[in-house]
C-alpha cells in the first residue's frame, strides 16, 4: 500500500482538468506561494443552500469556504549531488583495456580477411 502523501503521475493532470482548480502562483500575505489551488464555489443570493446554480447538489469535495484553498504546495527544487563521474570512469577503463582488445578485434579481421 502506498502512503496517502505520495502523489502519483497522472495527479496533477487530473485536478488540472477540473475546473475548480487551477495550477500557478497566488500572492498571499506571506508571499508568492505556487502550488494547485481550488477555487471557491459562490452560491447565488437566495439559493438553497446544498444546491448549486444548475440545480443539482454542490459537488463533494467543493470549497465551500469562500477562499482559495491550497491543495498541494510546490517547494524549491532540491540541490542534487553529481555522484557518478561516468566520463573519468571510462576514460579510465579505455585507456587500461584499449590496446588488448583493440588487437584482438584486428587479428581476427585480418584472419577472417579474403
Amino acid at each position: 500500500m502506498k502512503p496517502s502523501w505520495l502523489m502519483t503521475r497522472t495527479k496533477p493532470h487530473r485536478l488540472k482538468a477540473r475546473k475548480d482548480i487551477f495550477i500557478g502562483p497566488v500572492k498571499t500575505k506571506s508571499g508568492i506561494v505556487n502550488g494547485v489551488w481550488q477555487r471557491a464555489f459562490f452560491r447565488l443570493k437566495g439559493a438553497e443552500r446544498g444546491r448549486s446554480r444548475q440545480g443539482g447538489e454542490v459537488r463533494r469535495g467543493a470549497n465551500t469556504t469562500g477562499r482559495l484553498k491550497l491543495l498541494i504546495r510546490f517547494g524549491d527544487s532540491l540541490a542534487v549531488n553529481k555522484r557518478l563521474n561516468y566520463r573519468s570512469r571510462a576514460k579510465a577503463l579505455i585507456d587500461r583495456r584499449f590496446s588488448a582488445v583493440f588487437g584482438e578485434a584486428m587479428a581476427k579481421a585480418l584472419a577472417s580477411a579474403r
